[in-house]
């Protein structure tokens, strides 16, 4: 069953697609919510789990390709690239993404799933601006860093005859933003991150009110407006398996 599901990954490749796709990489320890398994079962499910990825990357690397890793950012495992689906405005965020830069990992930046721009639970953030999130990725962005915000998971059929802000482009993505002169830092005094680029732009992030101002190089500033109620307590990047895994490798014939 391993190698049937490496060998559609691998197929897939082959067939022209860039890479693949790994949902619920860092899903270790059960099968599903309501399927509960011994504990002996349960390390052994999280050994086989990651020797499979472990072999996938190695064999896609082998031909000049990767996966991404779904919230799971071991680069022991042969992780080269990882997601972020619940990336949120907040200082969490902001040092997950400079430790994933730091392990010389690619990520891709969910956004949408929290709303932070001032409005409800029930409005969608990615129509009414999420200059608060992009903010927050703007100042802990790596290199290969990639950041899209669309609420869900899913599109609408009629596109581009209607909005949709899955496949919709905003305009942002094609400022030009230039090199950043150095990472992103955290004021001793006032709680606020700061980032400059080449090109004239200058990001803030404030983690106390937890949002963000963009001052882009032509003179263009947008400021989002601080989340209100549950939604200034959530810091995203919660499933994330980086902080408090070791950066080492597991122990395949048994318990490390």
């Amino acid at each position: 069953l391993r190698e049937r599901w490496i060998s559609d990954c691998l197929q897939a490749v082959v067939d022209g697609c860039d890479g693949c796709y790994i949902d619920r990489s860092n899903n270790m320890t059960q099968v599903s919510a309501v399927q509960v398994m011994s504990k002996e079962d349960s390390v052994r499910f999280e050994l086989a789990h990651m020797q499979t990825l472990s072999e996938l990357n190695r064999r896609l690397a082998s031909i000049g390709s990767f996966a991404i890793s779904n919230n799971q950012g071991l680069p022991a495992e042969g992780t080269t690239m990882m997601m972020f689906e619940d990336f949120a405005a907040s200082e969490h965020c902001i040092q997950s993404l400079q430790l994933a830069a730091e392990r010389g990992l690619g990520v891709q930046a969910h956004a949408g799933g929290i709303v932070d721009d001032g409005t409800n639970a029930t409005e969608n953030g990615c129509g009414h601006g999420d200059i608060n999130a992009m903010a927050a990725f703007l100042i802990g962005a790596g290199e290969y860093a990639y950041y899209h915000c669309a609420k869900g998971w899913s599109s609408d059929e009629p596109w581009p005859q209607r909005p949709d802000v899955w496949l919709d482009w905003r305009e942002e993505y094609d400022r030009p933003l230039g090199q950043p002169n150095g990472n992103g830092t955290k004021g001793s005094h006032d709680g606020i991150w700061r980032r400059f680029f080449s090109h004239g732009n200058f990001v803030e992030f404030d983690s106390t009110r937890g949002n963000g101002t963009i001052w882009w190089g032509d003179g263009t500033v947008q400021r989002g407006k601080p989340p209100l109620g549950d939604e200034a307590k959530k810091d995203g990047c919660t499933w994330q398996t980086m902080q408090n895994m070791p950066n080492t490798n597991f122990e395949m014939n048994g318990m490390s």
